[in-house]
């Protein structure tokens, strides 16, 4: 699993100039952000709260409009709630990366990446929620 996500990221390497957001000045390209995005939406479906559900689907969209920008933007520099939750997700996944959470293995950010390449964030009303795209 380890080489296959270093096999990923080494094809996406030249890419990097093309990165919208940056964390602690490295690039968070589009497997780092679909991965985010499918962690996000399993962690709304393992939750009962709405309010939490609201926040999670708020940074999913604050990821896809910084991501989608023109503008470079730098996670580490903005002190948002999306913001926060972003960079307390991407230690939650370096942890899991590490070994250091025994309970989730290194498949499970597989699963996120292909999961996140159908989770959207969009507006129902005034709240945000996460939806699947059917591929």
């Amino acid at each position: 699993m380890k080489k296959f996500i270093l096999v990923i990221l080494f094809c996406l390497l030249p890419l990097t100039a093309n990165a919208k957001l940056l964390f602690g000045g490295h690039p968070i390209l589009d497997v780092h952000v679909n991965t985010l995005k499918g962690h996000f939406y399993h962690a709304t479906q393992l939750s009962n709260d709405e309010e939490i559900k609201k926040e999670i689907a708020m940074t999913v969209a604050w990821i896809e409009k910084r991501h989608n920008s023109k503008k470079i933007y730098e996670v580490g520099e903005e002190d948002c709630p999306e913001s926060r939750l972003m960079r307390g997700a991407v230690y939650f996944m370096r942890d899991i990366e590490e070994g250091k959470i025994p309970s989730l293995d290194h498949e499970i950010l597989e699963k996120w990446y292909l999961l996140g390449h159908r989770v959207t964030a969009k507006r129902v009303g005034r709240i945000w929620v996460l939806a699947l795209d059917i591929k």
